[in-house]
């Protein structure tokens, strides 16, 4: 391994980088940071956690002076927070910048797993249609536990490849493309990456982020926005792939504003252009992370899009969904792959379109399906804040039984009358249990998110 990093160091652009003051900083112990979820009604001072301070550079981000053990923490399970680097926080101050200057409606992240961007772009744009793709299936699965959690009901999850989007001419407002890459910029919090490092390693992440940028940029709107960022301080992946960028197409690099106490590093090229922005862990409380925005000034031939009708509810799961939703009059109901979904927003157009083009994974909140007349309620229900439901009794739990209905553990309670039963901690909403006959308890709460430990 050390053979592996000296052939890293040597790799770098002495140019942009300290190399020495690099490599020390890379043998210290990492940070530890999280992005609060304000959209979950829940203060700040009611978790256990101990915050350090604020990052600068978001509204909520902050670090801690300790590392705790998120997965005995139900707020965390309850995606009251969430466990990011602050270096990839200054995505939430791009697109504050940017949604200044136009409207940001539809959205798509297409490196989504797992899952932090697509939180900080519903948390800043509530109203706007995101899609968050991610091709490889076991990261797609870590993708949807986070969305559910954050609660957001504005998001659709897919799985494709690149290409697939190609035919999406002028679709999206944002892109946020934050390329595969040969994650240097994490050496300090997983030593384990050097081992797989190597400079063939970074030629190959070279040609697929080239790759899959020609498959995206015609799905974006002209005059819309392309967010490209890595974590590696290879100069190949970044600087390099913004000149290449800006030679082959035609955009126009975004400056964003920055206050130089953050000690952000502000690449320039030759003709003093800036380029893009360099977290360097030597300069801040950050990972490596580089970031660039472009502008589109290309003109794209719009062909108009397909449409593919999203299945509709029956009678009988209509009036389940009335029985046990409050407001439901003002909720687009439709279904796909037999589960029940809830959309609030606008946009059932563009569902439309992308389900004919893609492959939809889960759209807006899913609320759960109808089986023989019963009504098997979604997890993702008890995570959306606005969704008030009808009938449907609460069961305080103390610590110890919350830890093991995450665990999924037997549970020592007393059993109350049979049906189901919203789990609660304190204010928060945990999961879903159904008392049946014979003193029997089914623990509802997603296997696959279970405590393993």
């Amino acid at each position: 391994m050390h053979n592996n990093f000296n052939t890293f160091i040597d790799s770098l652009d002495k140019t942009s980088l300290n190399k020495k003051l690099l490599r020390d900083v890379l043998f210290t112990l990492p940070l530890v940071s999280i992005r609060f979820n304000p959209n979950k009604n829940i203060p700040l001072e009611a978790l256990n956690l101990k915050i350090k301070n604020n990052i600068p550079w978001s509204s909520n981000g902050y670090y801690l002076e300790t590392k705790p053990i998120y997965y005995l923490d139900p707020y965390w399970h309850n995606g009251v927070y969430y466990v990011q680097d602050a270096s990839s926080l200054f995505l939430e101050h791009i697109i504050s910048h940017l949604k200044k200057k136009q409207p940001l409606n539809i959205v798509l992240d297409l490196c989504a797993a797992p899952g932090g961007k697509t939180q900080i772009i519903a948390n800043s744009l509530p109203e706007s249609l995101i899609v968050a793709n991610e091709l490889i299936p076991n990261r797609n699965t870590i993708l949807v536990e986070n969305c559910v959690k954050l609660g957001a009901d504005n998001i659709v999850i897919t799985q494709n490849t690149a290409n697939q989007f190609a035919e999406l001419n002028n679709f999206f407002d944002l892109i946020i493309y934050d390329a595969p890459c040969s994650g240097s910029g994490l050496f300090r919090k997983m030593p384990e990456a050097i081992q797989e490092w190597s400079l063939g390693n970074v030629q190959n992440c070279v040609y697929r982020q080239k790759d899959i940028f020609k498959n995206i940029f015609g799905s974006l709107k002209e005059e819309g926005y392309i967010v490209y960022s890595t974590c590696s301080f290879s100069k190949e992946e970044n600087e390099d792939q913004v000149e290449w960028i800006t030679e082959n197409y035609q955009v126009e690099i975004m400056e964003i504003p920055i206050e130089n106490t953050w000690n952000i590093h502000v690449c320039i090229n030759q003709d003093n252009k800036i380029v893009g922005y360099h977290f360097l862990p030597y300069l801040l409380d950050g990972e490596g992370f580089f970031i660039c925005v472009f502008q589109k000034k290309q003109v794209e031939n719009t062909p108009k899009l397909k449409e593919k009708n999203l299945d509709t509810i029956n009678l009988l799961e209509e009036k389940i969904l009335y029985d046990n939703i409050q407001d439901m009059e003002k909720l687009n109901t439709f279904k796909h792959q037999d589960t029940i979904y809830l959309i609030k927003t606008f946009y059932e157009k563009q569902i439309k379109q992308l389900s004919y083009y893609l492959y939809l994974k889960r759209i807006g909140i899913e609320v759960g399906q109808v089986i023989r007349n019963d009504f098997i309620p979604a997890h993702h229900l008890l995570m959306n804040s606005s969704i008030k439901l009808k009938k449907i009794s609460s069961m305080e739990f103390e610590y110890s039984n919350i830890i093991k209905y995450l665990h999924k553990d037997k549970l020592e309670i007393d059993l109350p009358t049979n049906g189901w039963y919203i789990v609660t901690y304190k204010t928060l909403q945990i999961g879903w249990i159904k008392v049946i006959g014979g003193n029997r308890i089914n623990n509802y709460y997603p296997t696959q998110w279970k405590i393993r430990s």
